[in-house]
């Protein structure tokens, strides 16, 4: 089958795949499908699910992209939805349409179930419904991807942070944890994110200064002001913090989550009483 090659000038080039073994069917969904979207998207077609799934990670060999998949369900080699369960378990990002000559709902539940599946189209279908349908699904997986990547680099930023930060829902569940706040606090951060800060920070009566804080940021959905005070590790060490909250906003200003940024004063104290005492001795 024909392809169309786009002009894009991502170093990654990006596919839409079609599926069906009616040859008639697959040039009708290429032909339109190109007519819409082929200045972003190289459009690839394969007349079976074993052909589909050899393209599809050659696309991928080849340091491509497939971001959304046409699939036809009745097949002589391979049902669709066992084709679009095997493009699952390989990129389960890819956006997923079902064709079907009839309701198929065994089928469809199916997909939905084992193969993530996004929507499902009955033949003969409506053009200008595809394209819609396709659109939509194009720009729900661009959303994703620039969402995916925007958390990449955030996580990046905190790994590399040597500050202890703990980001919370407005639920007060925590999202993320970064080292040097399991370094400090002596947590580790995989037993941890998830769950919800009240499961992992209520269980001392010693730390309700730091508790006092955040439980302000995330009921008066407030920054508040930057505080020192003493954490008590489970280890028995009790660590002095300096200690803020923020909200983290997105390009709109909306709130999307709390920051709790801390760091350990250990190595300031010992350097100001030893300041002290030096300055005291001299005075004599």
């Amino acid at each position: 089958m024909p392809s169309t090659h786009s002009n894009s000038s991502e170093t990654r080039r990006r596919y839409i795949l079609c599926i069906d073994d009616d040859h008639t069917v697959l040039e009708a969904l290429y032909t339109q499908l190109r007519e819409k979207f082929r200045i972003h998207y190289d459009i690839e077609c394969a007349e079976s699910g074993q052909e589909a799934l050899a393209l599809f990670d050659g696309i991928y060999q080849e340091k491509g992209r497939v971001d959304l998949v046409v699939c036809d369900q009745l097949m002589p080699d391979m049902l669709g939805q066992y084709v679009l369960e095997e493009i699952h378990q390989r990129d389960s990002r890819v956006m997923k349409i079902l064709l079907t000559g009839q309701a198929g709902l065994e089928a469809v539940t199916y997909a939905i179930n084992h193969a993530g599946l996004h929507k499902y189209i009955e033949k003969p279908w409506d053009k200008y419904d595809l394209l819609l349908t396709v659109e939509n699904l194009l720009q729900q997986h661009s959303m994703t991807a620039a969402l995916d990547l925007s958390r990449q680099r955030f996580e990046m930023i905190l790994r590399s942070m040597n500050n202890g930060v703990i980001s919370l829902d407005f639920r007060g569940r925590i999202t993320s944890f970064n080292h040097a706040a399991s370094t400090i606090l002596g947590i580790d951060a995989t037993q941890i994110v998830g769950k919800m800060y009240s499961e992992v920070f209520f269980n001392s009566d010693d730390n309700e200064a730091m508790n006092d804080v955040v439980i302000q940021a995330i009921t008066n959905y407030t920054p508040q002001a930057y505080q020192e005070i003493s954490f008590a590790r489970n280890d028995g060490n009790v660590v002095p913090l300096g200690l803020m909250t923020s909200l983290l906003r997105d390009e709109d200003c909306l709130k999307i989550c709390v920051l709790i940024v801390f760091r350990d004063l250990s190595e300031i104290q010992k350097y100001t009483t030893l300041k002290s005492t030096f300055s005291r001795y001299v005075a004599k």
